[in-house]
């Protein structure tokens, strides 16, 4: 194949042109604004790129199809994007991206692109192309994050791998393209991650060795039950009453700002409670964003270097949409970030503190720390039980067997402990509903939607 034609075999895809004019979908081009390229133009798209790139301009193609701009239809692969940065070298990427690339050959022929800059494009196609016109906005990148968990992809504990960008909306570089900033060419790497010439070049041997139908179909049905559960929430929003409930630390963070370690707390924890856990507008939230990094670089201590730019807080925020994850438990950020815990706890001091009550003889006889992995009495049940979800007579059973049966008066006084801890927002709830189990999160109710619940720590992933 000659760089025309395989620009040409990139934009068609799986689908191929003829396919694509049919249905009407095209592709999003990028340099790196975006505008929508419709398949009865793939004629004039060589001409396009050499163009563009005479002028100086990266070339980008979206790896998912559109029905216009911004419009997305159809999912044909999933792009891994590794580049050097901070202290990660070209080097490191290379050899993580061999990593990677060896990982994934036990599901599919995965294709290495080297971008011509510091980093490495990994593409895997999927044995179909995915019709996603009438899911709802999150659920195709639902898809993908579940498909990045199905393949093992987030716990190989990459430092390369731009976890952001695994999702259906971005752009990439096509083979044999110049990068803008070096003049280095798109390369597409063979299993040795030696060169591949065009003329050797064919998406044949990618297409033919997709990922595992039964995989694929599993990151499918997760991201459509995650899809049910968020309309039955909201459904429930309306006809219960339910609101979502602040993060008292979070959002004392988000007043004071930091002194160091801005990113991580806005792309592990911020974008995610902003987005998800408060349901707020896209815009309203970038402009939380915004104002907490402003406020951080006005404090004495700060130590933190380049600025967050509006166009990367929506990145962040619109992650968190794709996801759909809430933010981790103050605890969890302890276990995986120990250096962003110590800044996040150095810049709030000690935690507010909650009481659990009056529960007479049985009581701790102390208070216990509003950080929801420290529930006291019922931190104590989850750690020795194991249980990550637990209903009331989980809780009554265990209490017996530590102390005899509970008189209803006794009882009383712990099942309400339950409920207060989750109208505090240390406790997700599950209500039965339907014979589906419905996950509302933590906060008040106003009408339970069903007699049958179960628990959970909230904030936990």
């Amino acid at each position: 194949m000659d760089v025309h034609e395989v620009w040409q075999a990139w934009f068609a895809g799986r689908l191929g042109l003829e396919e694509m004019a049919g249905l009407g979908w095209g592709r999003m081009l990028g340099t790196p604004s975006q505008h929508y390229w419709p398949p009865e133009k793939a004629h004039g798209l060589a001409q396009w790129i050499q163009g563009r790139m005479d002028s100086g301009f990266s070339v980008y193609i979206s790896i998912s199809y559109y029905a216009g701009h911004g419009l997305l239809v159809g999912v044909e692969r999933l792009m891994l994007d590794l580049d050097a940065k901070g202290s990660v070298t070209l080097d490191k990427v290379f050899s993580e991206g061999r990593r990677l690339a060896e990982h994934l050959r036990s599901y599919c022929e995965p294709l290495v692109l080297y971008t011509g800059g510091r980093g490495l494009h990994i593409h895997a196609w999927l044995p179909t192309v995915i019709d996603v016109s009438m899911l709802s906005r999150e659920t195709p990148g639902d898809i993908y994050s579940e498909l990045a968990g199905l393949l093992g992809i987030t716990g190989l504990g990459l430092r390369s791998l731009d976890y952001v960008v695994i999702r259906p909306t971005v752009l990439s570089r096509p083979p044999y393209t110049k990068h803008h900033g070096t003049g280095n060419t798109v390369t597409p790497l063979d299993t040795d991650f030696k060169p591949i010439e065009p003329e050797s070049f064919s998406l044949q041997p990618y297409l033919s060795h997709p990922l595992p139908r039964s995989l694929v179909g599993q990151a499918v049905s997760k991201a459509l039950a995650r899809q049910a559960a968020r309309q039955a929430k909201r459904f429930l929003s309306k006809k219960h009453g339910y609101r979502p409930r602040s993060i008292p630390w979070i959002e004392e963070i988000l007043r004071r700002g930091l002194p160091d370690g801005r990113r991580r707390f806005i792309f592990y924890i911020a974008s995610k409670y902003l987005a998800v856990t408060l349901k707020m507008p896209e815009d309203e939230a970038v402009e939380t964003l915004l104002d907490f990094a402003e406020r951080s670089e006005k404090r004495p201590d700060y130590r933190g270097s380049s600025r967050i730019s509006r166009a990367e807080a929506e990145s962040y925020v619109r992650s968190a949409l794709s996801y759909g994850k809430h933010p981790p438990s103050l605890e969890t950020v302890r276990q995986k970030d120990p250096e962003l815990y110590a800044i996040i706890t150095q810049t709030i001091g000690k935690q507010p503190r909650f009481s659990p009550g009056a529960l007479g003889k049985k009581s701790l006889g102390r208070q216990a720390e509003w950080d929801p992995s420290s529930l006291g009495l019922v931190g104590r049940f989850l750690e020795e039980t194991g249980l990550r979800e637990f209903g009331y007579d989980d809780f009554k059973r265990w209490l017996e067997s530590r102390h005899g049966s509970l008189t209803a008066e006794e009882w009383s006084s712990y099942s309400r402990l339950l409920r207060s801890l989750a109208q505090r927002g240390l406790l997700g709830r599950k209500f039965l509903v339907d014979g589906e189990w419905v996950d509302v999160g933590p906060g008040k109710l106003e009408e339970p939607p069903s007699r049958s619940v179960k628990f959970y720590v909230a904030g936990e992933p």
